[in-house]
């Protein structure tokens, strides 16, 4: 029988992780429904999945991940799969960012305000 001292110095510390996103993992391990998640929670369970080669997780996460992004979502995702290295998320939000419908948005964002426009155009030109 292990002593309280030898439990305590093999306890895990789990700090680390997202108490949500855990919980989920650890549904998924006892194959029960996982919670609907945000974008931020469902980002960190993808990559406690990927910390884990869960590939069947690893999959799932990423695919509803990409469902994910949109305008609202794709700052917050490029920052934390940049914050984190995670290439495969990374690569979704700038193929988003890159996409004819998001170019779309944003110039006619920039055509309903002048100030908008001109604040571009300072951007782009160094100003």
């Amino acid at each position: 029988i292990l002593s309280d001292k030898e439990f305590t110095s093999n306890t895990l510390d789990m700090t680390s992780y997202n108490p949500t996103a855990y919980k989920c993992l650890l549904k998924y391990f006892y194959r029960l429904p996982l919670d609907d998640l945000n974008y931020e929670d469902l980002f960190d369970l993808h990559s406690i999945a990927c910390s884990y080669k869960e590939k069947e997780l690893v999959d799932s996460t990423f695919k509803e991940l990409k469902a994910m992004i949109n305008p609202n979502t794709v700052l917050k995702l490029h920052a934390k799969a940049t914050s984190t290295n995670a290439e495969d998320i990374l690569k979704e939000c700038e193929l988003f960012l890159s996409s004819p419908d998001f170019k779309n948005d944003v110039i006619s964002f920039l055509s309903q305000d002048m100030k908008n426009a001109l604040a571009i155009l300072r951007i782009k030109s160094g100003e």
